[in-house]
C-alpha cells in the first residue's frame, strides 16, 4: 500500500479517559495482594491446581478494581466542528475564556464522545456540574478534550 494511500484512510485521533466511579484503593490494594499470593505460591513450587486457584482470586480482584472505573473514550472534531466549538470559548484576546470554557465543556465533551449513548451535550452538564466530579477532574478532562483537538500526537508514542 502507497503512503498516499494509507494517508487517505488516516484516522481521526482517540483518546480515553478513565473516570473513577469511586475510591478505588482497596480493590488495588486486594490486587497487589492476589498477586503477591501467586508469586509466593510458584516461588514455593506450589501444586498447579493451587496456583490456578490463586489466579482465579487474581482475576475476581481485577474485575473488582475495574468496576471502579469506566473509560470514556473520545474523538478529535473534524477541523470545521472544531473552528465551530471553539468560537464558544475562545475569548476577545484570542485566549480561553475560562467561564465560557467550563459553560462549553459539556457541549465539547458530548461532540467528541465516541459512545452515541454519551453525544449528550445535557447529561455532561449534569455530570461535571452535579457535584459528584471534583473541581480537578473538570478540569482534566477539559485539558484532554482541548490538547486532543489542538495539539499534534507525541511523535514518541506510536499511533494506536
Amino acid at each position: 500500500m502507497s503512503a498516499r494511500d494509507r494517508l487517505a484512510g488516516k484516522a481521526r485521533r482517540r483518546t480515553t479517559v478513565s473516570v473513577a466511579l469511586q475510591d478505588a484503593t482497596e480493590a488495588a490494594a486486594a490486587v497487589a495482594e492476589a498477586e503477591r499470593a501467586v508469586y509466593l505460591a510458584q516461588a514455593a513450587g506450589e501444586e498447579t491446581g493451587e496456583i490456578n486457584r490463586l489466579g482465579d482470586v487474581v482475576e475476581a480482584a481485577q474485575a473488582a478494581l475495574d468496576a471502579c472505573h469506566v473509560t470514556v473514550e473520545f474523538q478529535a472534531l473534524a477541523p470545521a466542528e472544531w473552528e465551530g466549538q471553539q468560537l464558544d470559548f475562545v475569548g476577545k484576546d484570542g485566549g480561553i475564556d475560562q467561564e465560557k470554557w467550563q459553560q462549553n465543556l459539556p457541549l465539547l465533551a458530548a461532540a467528541c464522545a465516541v459512545d452515541e449513548d454519551l453525544q449528550d451535550e445535557d447529561f455532561w452538564r449534569e455530570q461535571l456540574t452535579g457535584g459528584t466530579w471534583s473541581f480537578g477532574e473538570v478540569i482534566a478532562l477539559g485539558r484532554k478534550l482541548l490538547s486532543l483537538n489542538t495539539s499534534g500526537p507525541d511523535a514518541r508514542v506510536p499511533f494506536a
